[in-house]
């Protein structure tokens, strides 16, 4: 058995992006800001973010295109897709 499922809670860093694929598929893309917090040596709580870019399909694309606006908060559920690509310099990237 295997699962991939991601859960985000977090800010909307970018208004959302609009396009259509060429057969025709509405997709809607922006980024997700999700902060956790963590105490330092010292027991100073320390705030890291990290990033996620969003891309949503169909009538789910449509809602979000019509409702989410940057900085709002924003609950995904999804799943967890990388991909990867030669970078100009030639080297290989994992996003």
């Amino acid at each position: 058995m295997s699962l991939n499922q991601i859960l985000l809670i977090g800010n909307c860093g970018s208004d959302p992006e609009m396009r259509y694929t060429p057969n025709g598929a509405m997709v809607v893309n922006f980024s997700l800001a999700v902060n956790s917090y963590r105490n330092g040596s010292d027991g100073e709580q320390i705030q890291e973010t990290e990033w996620f870019r969003i891309a949503c399909w169909n009538k789910t694309a449509e809602s979000v295109n019509q409702f989410l606006q940057k900085g709002q908060k924003c609950f995904v559920e999804g799943r967890f897709r990388s991909s990867s690509y030669v970078a100009n310099d030639g080297s290989q990237r994992q996003t």
